[in-house]
This record gives C-alpha cells, sequence and structure tokens, in this order.
C-alpha cells in the first residue's frame, strides 16, 4: 500500500467543500477509506482546523472533525516526537521560507518514510532536493 503524506489544506478543501478543490481532494480521502493508500498528517494537521474561530459557533462540527482525525481508517495522525523536531529545525534553518507548522509536515514525511508528500502550498512546492518527492495537489493521481 502506497503511504503518502498530506498536507493540512487538503483537510481544510475537504471539510470546507472548497469547490475549487473539491474534486481534487475526495479521491484521495475515499482512497484512504477504501484501504488503497495509507495516508500520514502531523498532529499539527487537526490543531489547525480545531482552532479556527468558526468553530466555537459550530460545536457540531468541532465533535465531526475529531471524529474524522480519530477514527477515519488507513489515517494515521503523528504526534511529534524529538526525532521530527530535531528534523523540523535542520529544514527550518535549510529552508528559510518554511515556516514551523510546514516544517512539522515534512518533518513527520520524512520520519513516517512515506512515498509523496501531497500539498497546494506553493513554498513547499519550490523546495529544491527535498528526501521526500513533493507532489502538487493538482498532479496526485
Amino acid at each position: 500500500m502506497k503511504t503518502v503524506a498530506l498536507d493540512s489544506m487538503l483537510f481544510i478543501y475537504l471539510f470546507e467543500s472548497d469547490p475549487r478543490y473539491i474534486a481534487l481532494v475526495d479521491p484521495i480521502f475515499e482512497q484512504l477509506e477504501q484501504g488503497k493508500l495509507h495516508g500520514v498528517t502531523s498532529m499539527v494537521t487537526p490543531l489547525e482546523i480545531l482552532a479556527k474561530p468558526k468553530l466555537t459557533y459550530e460545536p457540531e462540527n468541532l465533535a465531526i472533525f475529531t471524529q474524522f482525525f480519530t477514527k477515519t481508517p488507513h489515517l494515521e495522525v503523528v504526534p511529534m516526537s524529538w526525532e521530527i523536531v530535531l528534523i523540523a529545525a535542520q529544514i527550518r534553518r535549510t529552508y528559510s521560507s518554511i515556516k514551523t507548522p510546514d516544517s512539522l509536515q515534512l518533518a513527520t514525511a520524512q520520519v513516517k518514510k512515506t512515498d509523496i508528500f501531497i500539498t497546494h502550498d506553493k513554498k513547499i512546492l519550490n523546495l529544491n532536493s527535498f528526501p521526500v518527492k513533493i507532489v502538487p495537489l493538482e498532479n496526485y493521481k
């Protein structure tokens, strides 16, 4: 089974049913549920999703999103470890344009030895010589 690292924005597009990207992210999450893919994301992803201010007024979505991260088959939400922190710090030193949350995502992908990292973030897409293959969302098949 192919292991893919998923950037936070893929979850945002899914949860918000963003009309520009939903047709691109739906198949990825369907493949996870069907067991055709193993997905990996950093614990940063639920933090970013669950911190959205509008969830204060949508407590039902807070529960739905939490359940998604804890119950979706073949989705692994990886907690931070010292290994991930040290690699993320190295990424920040090497690539000054990469912010901490993104460095943690990339370090998680590296530690979990994923086949690819799927993102729509132009700063990440422009990285050179990263150990994990970075794939633009629109090019993932």
